[in-house]
């Protein structure tokens, strides 16, 4: 009964991924999903995932396969969910129930989906973060006393090498606050790749 009901269900779904103008490969996939073959609907599973943003439409499709009455075809969904990364962001709280499930194989690749749903979203925060920290606080500091010791030293107060040493970790900090930005620009790129949007050229 909850095999034809999930058939069902996923058979509903395919009209309107058509009328959303889904891939065909996609829509074949989603099809898929509800084959009487437990190993057709796992390699559908899998296929999905590694359709990136073309499969954004057949998430909804894949969180109600989740109730799928086999454990190795809810594990495929889960790690193909995780593979879409931010895409699936909506699945989480799907994704999460999964972690109850009877199967112990499947609860753990629940947490790896929960997990990988996040990374690429978490990545990005921190390099958005120091960025943050080192415009704000520690490269206007290094200026500073780079600045202070400069000025000590055109008047005698200190010595060559301290007024080298001060400008060595000024350049040091600067160093740090590029490659903070080049980071943040590769951590924003992956997610604007994971969701489709336009890439840098």
């Amino acid at each position: 009964m909850q095999r034809t009901l999930l058939a069902l269900g996923l058979l509903l779904a395919i009209p309107a991924l058509a009328h959303a103008q889904i891939p065909p490969e996609v829509a074949r996939k989603v099809a898929d999903l509800q084959s009487s073959d437990a190993d057709t609907r796992y390699k559908a599973a899998l296929a999905l995932g590694k359709m990136g943003k073309d499969a954004e439409l057949a998430v909804p499709a894949m969180v109600r396969a989740l109730k799928d009455d086999n454990a190795k075809v809810r594990s495929g969904l889960l790690f193909a969910l995780g593979q879409l990364g931010p895409i699936a962001k909506k699945a989480a709280p799907d994704i999460a129930l999964s972690l109850k499930d009877k199967s112990a194989e499947v609860r753990i690749v629940a947490v790896q989906a929960l997990a990988e749903l996040d990374t690429a979203l978490s990545s990005l925060r921190a390099e958005r973060d120091k960025v943050r920290a080192l415009a704000d606080t520690y490269l206007p500091k290094a200026r500073q006393a780079r600045d202070t010791v400069e000025f000590a030293y055109r008047r005698g107060g200190v010595s060559l090498l301290d007024f080298l040493d001060a400008e060595r970790s000024y350049r040091a900090t600067q160093l740090g606050y590029r490659q903070a930005i080049a980071a943040h620009l590769l951590a924003s790129e992956q997610v604007r790749q994971a969701v489709g949007t336009r890439s840098l050229q």
